[in-house]
């Protein structure tokens, strides 16, 4: 699965991650446990995209999941949060919600940071009000947990 791009395959690990909990959260409401499964997989294919230095999911993989892209967006760590909140263990859901929190210390408070470079600094530019879906949907999936 993952987008696929005219000079070659493109895996998107945040469109992984967004797709696993979709395909979970429908797989359970149909009792169908092949899209479980594949959400699974989908989840764990993203998971080859998330820097081990930087705690954080990467923009984009080759097909052989090399690196593409090590930039990495804030929206696919929202994605990457819920995704670890349905498969993953403990220190999965901890290590999602720390790279998570790195974009969230942002000048302003209830705003956030857009893109980490892969030094780990981040660009000084506006953050794009589309992220704001990703940030809901992680909040209710984390209240939803709590309850």
């Amino acid at each position: 699965a993952g987008t696929i791009a005219a000079e070659g395959g493109l895996v998107e690990p945040g469109h992984h991650f967004e797709w696993a909990w979709l395909l979970e959260r429908w797989g359970r409401m149909r009792r169908d446990p092949r899209a479980q499964e594949m959400a699974r997989r989908l989840f764990a294919n993203g998971l080859r995209g998330v820097d081990d230095r930087r705690q954080v999911a990467v923009n984009a993989l080759w097909e052989d999941f090399s690196v593409r892209d090590n930039t990495a967006r804030f929206w696919p760590q929202t994605e990457h949060l819920k995704a670890a909140l349905f498969f993953g263990d403990e220190g999965q859901v901890l290590r999602a919600a720390q790279g998570l929190a790195k974009y969230l210390e942002a000048p302003a408070r209830g705003a956030w940071r857009d893109k980490m470079q892969s030094d780990g600094s981040f660009l000084d530019e506006p953050a794009p009000a589309t992220s704001f879906y990703h940030v809901l949907t992680a909040i209710l999936e984390l209240q939803a947990r709590a309850s």
